[in-house]
């Protein structure tokens, strides 16, 4: 007879494990990014808004799991306008904070919170293709 084997699914915790290794991930690479910010660049500002960016955008990254979290528990009418609600807020509440650093002259310059938050972002991403290829999510 034919090969009926059957590939196991997702394991449980597994979006635990992911999330865990996003983190550290982001950890390494935005610590790495400040040390380098802090000792190449001729002001401690660009380090601070560097390392500013990426606490933002772990913080929009787990703020935004906790929001697909609770949006599977919900009904399906429920669960697209919390996600799209909530969208919002996330994205507001980081230009909120993108603009008062800027705008109270915390931080010269908004380069560095940008290039901090894209980091973050981009090792988020490089993170998740990972998991992908390695087949921990489906």
């Amino acid at each position: 007879m034919g090969d009926c084997a059957v590939k196991p699914g997702p394991q449980p915790g597994a979006g635990a494990t992911q999330d865990l290794n996003i983190g550290v991930l982001n950890l390494v690479i935005c610590g790495a990014g400040f040390i380098a910010s802090a000792l190449i660049s001729k002001s401690a500002d660009f380090a601070l808004g560097f390392f500013i960016g990426c606490a933002v955008g772990m913080l929009n990254f787990a703020w935004l799991g906790r929001i697909a979290s609770k949006t599977a528990d919900m009904a399906a009418d429920k669960a697209g306008t919390y996600a799209a609600r909530n969208y919002y807020i996330r994205f507001f509440a980081t230009g909120a904070v993108f603009f008062g650093l800027v705008y109270f002259k915390v931080l010269e310059s908004p380069w560095a919170l940008i290039v901090g938050l894209s980091v973050s972002v981009f090792s988020a991403l490089i993170s998740m293709v990972y998991s992908i290829l390695k087949g921990e999510v489906l």
